[in-house]
């Protein structure tokens, strides 16, 4: 997958991110920031990369994956909006692809406690249920 990502990555400037892509990605850092088992490794188009969870857990040879982000602007959007149906089809439409799938579902789940979005959570989270009473 890495070689994959190196040679499909289509380089752009972070100016040509949007405000509300900005806004999102943020939101979507913040409220993972406490899923701290295991680690999952992004990649963006432009070329940045970033980590969430703790690459030193005793779990980083089981729940560690490579996320690319393929569509900033919708992955974050979906995700923080819809969370972890959002999530799901974003990865079917193509927002984003990763090394192990397994992986990174083993990541939500060995972390479901902290996630805000990740259904079965007892965290709160007011935006999806706002989303879903439309």
């Amino acid at each position: 997958m890495e070689k994959i990502i190196e040679n499909e990555l289509t380089q752009s400037n972070d100016e040509e991110v949007s405000l509300s892509t900005k806004i999102y990605k943020k939101i979507f850092q913040s409220a993972t920031r406490d899923m701290q088992n295991g680690s999952l490794r992004f990649v963006e188009p432009s070329g940045k990369r970033f980590h969430l969870g703790d690459i030193n857990s005793p779990f980083k040879d089981y729940h560690n994956a490579l996320i690319q982000v393929n569509r900033p602007e919708n992955f974050y959007k979906r995700t923080v909006l819809l969370g972890d149906i959002g999530f799901a089809e974003s990865y079917l439409d193509g927002d984003w692809d990763t090394d192990s799938i397994t992986n990174v579902l083993s990541w939500f789940l060995l972390n479901v406690e902290s996630g805000p979005s990740v259904s079965g959570s007892k965290k709160f989270k007011p935006h999806i249920k706002l989303m879903n009473f439309f």
